[in-house]
């Protein structure tokens, strides 16, 4: 919809902050949800919002298709995109950050229910200064780069994200909740940046009439990392959880509670509800314990593939200027 390049990089800027802003509001409103209602109802949320969406995009949505679109070949496409230097450097850093951004929310929203012992509502509280954070990056990101190169926004921003892993690492089953939240804000505002930017090279990088195909690689390329990021950091968080909890385990536990206990930390606490009081505090004591250590452990791997994806930046698109016409334009 954008062929200037200027208008479509604060385009995209808009569209990451719509993003942020949603996702601000996900865990306030479903959190609300499970406070007074049964647990399906968060799955009702996106019926009146799929509904508008069906009514009033094909109103206010403009298409805009290539008017000489030949044979369908999206192979031949995707080769011709990942060929160019930009294109599928911009993607290993969107996909690398996406992936170590999913892991890191996934393990937050667990520890401050699960470990904290906060209600979802009040879990959702504690995320919005790192969505706040999301959205002033992303808005920034435009003007930054109206004055100097991507790479001088991108690669100190995937540094600071590192930095805040690395302060996540740090974050314990007896750590203050307002921990969690600085680490949060600084990876989120060092990642902001990097979302829009990204976004507006692998667009930028195609012609005019091949900007859906560059689109769908990128969103494709989004939903793979956010579902390994699940998979990778997900299993390592939880291969070391059941490491350590196998070894600190408090007697008078059944054997199967043990092993639902081993599974997850969400077992752990279902089997120490209705336990007595003290065997159900060591259990969770233990438990807990076990979580946080996988945490700390995800979020440093999360550091290490943040600087990886600012070595990318600094030697793939060092050269790269935003605000430039398309590669068909040119």
């Amino acid at each position: 919809m954008f062929e200037d390049a200027k208008q479509r990089t604060f385009a995209i800027g808009v569209w990451i902050t719509s993003y942020s802003a949603g996702g601000a509001l996900g865990p306030l409103i479903g959190g609300a949800m499970l406070e007074f209602f049964w647990w399906g109802s968060v799955f009702l949320l996106a019926v009146p919002v799929m509904a508008l969406l069906l009514v009033l995009g094909p109103l206010v949505l403009p298409e805009f298709k290539d008017p000489d679109p030949g044979k369908l070949d999206l192979l031949s496409a995707a080769m011709s995109l990942t060929a160019v230097p930009a294109f599928s450097g911009s993607l290993a850093v969107y996909t690398l950050s996406i992936l170590v951004l999913f892991g890191a929310f996934f393990f937050m929203f667990q520890y401050l229910q699960l470990v904290k012992g906060l209600s979802p509502i009040v879990a959702g509280l504690w995320t919005l200064p790192s969505f706040v954070a999301f959205i002033v990056g992303s808005m920034l990101a435009p003007a930054l780069v109206s004055r100097v190169r991507p790479v001088v926004v991108m690669a100190p921003g995937l540094a600071v994200a590192a930095l805040g892993f690395g302060v996540l690492a740090l974050v314990d089953e007896g750590s203050s909740v307002l921990l969690l939240v600085v680490a949060s804000v600084i990876f989120s505002l060092g990642l902001s940046p990097i979302f829009t930017l990204t976004t507006d090279l692998i667009i930028g990088a195609a012609p005019p009439e091949r900007a859906g195909a560059a689109s769908a690689i990128s969103e494709t390329g989004a939903e793979l990392s956010s579902a390994l990021s699940i998979a990778i950091l997900g299993t390592i968080g939880t291969a070391f959880y059941r490491s350590r909890i196998g070894e600190s385990l408090p007697e008078g536990i059944s054997p199967e509670a043990a092993d639902t206990a081993r599974d997850t930390l969400g077992g752990a606490v279902a089997v120490a509800d209705g336990r007595p009081g003290p065997l159900a505090d060591e259990l969770l004591e233990a438990a807990r314990e076990a979580f946080s250590n996988g945490m700390q452990v995800a979020a440093l791997v999360s550091a290490v593939l943040a600087v990886l994806a600012a070595v990318v930046v600094a030697g793939f698109l060092r050269g790269l200027r935003a605000a430039t016409a398309p590669a068909g334009v040119a």
